[in-house]
């Protein structure tokens, strides 16, 4: 099993009220929802996703981590939440988007993302600012499993900044 499962169920079993603490002692929410046991993963690979964010969604169909009201934490996507994020920012950016580019999370609070870029050989986290134009968003982490891992360690900061 991945390390990020393994977080993320230690993550659960502490936290089961569905809060925990942030790294500044807030209490915050948590929430992993069950998978999508109809998931179809040929789709998925369709979406030219990586592998350990295809396994994220064959055990969670989404999750919110360290969420404080509307004004921190991270809501991860699930599979319809992918898919409508993705269309309405490729639409809302026009020709500006960059097609290797798939959001996967919607930091609270501040207008900002989480994406896969795909370089054509691998994948890197972009931090994805919505101010910014895609081909301006900086990668901030090499995999989705490293990404999770430091965000539980971090207890919700935003580590890269």
């Amino acid at each position: 099993m991945k390390n990020y499962i393994k977080e993320l169920e230690r993550l659960r079993n502490e936290s089961q009220t569905g809060n925990s603490l942030t790294f500044e002692n807030i209490t915050a929410q948590i929430i992993l929802n069950p998978a999508d046991q109809g998931l179809d993963v040929k789709g998925l690979i369709e979406l030219k996703l990586p592998g350990d964010y295809l396994e994220f969604l064959q055990h969670y169909d989404g999750m919110i981590l360290y969420k404080v009201e509307d004004i921190a934490g991270f809501h991860f996507f699930g599979l319809k939440e992918l898919y409508k994020q993705n269309k309405f920012q490729k639409e809302n950016f026009g020709t500006d988007w960059d097609d290797r580019v798939i959001l996967f999370c919607e930091i609270f609070g501040d207008n900002e993302y989480l994406g896969f870029r795909f370089d054509g050989h691998k994948y890197g986290i972009v931090y994805c600012i919505m101010e910014q134009l895609p081909q301006e968003w900086e990668q901030i982490e090499g995999t989705f499993e490293e990404l999770l891992v430091n965000i539980i360690k971090e207890k919700g900061r935003k580590y890269w900044l």
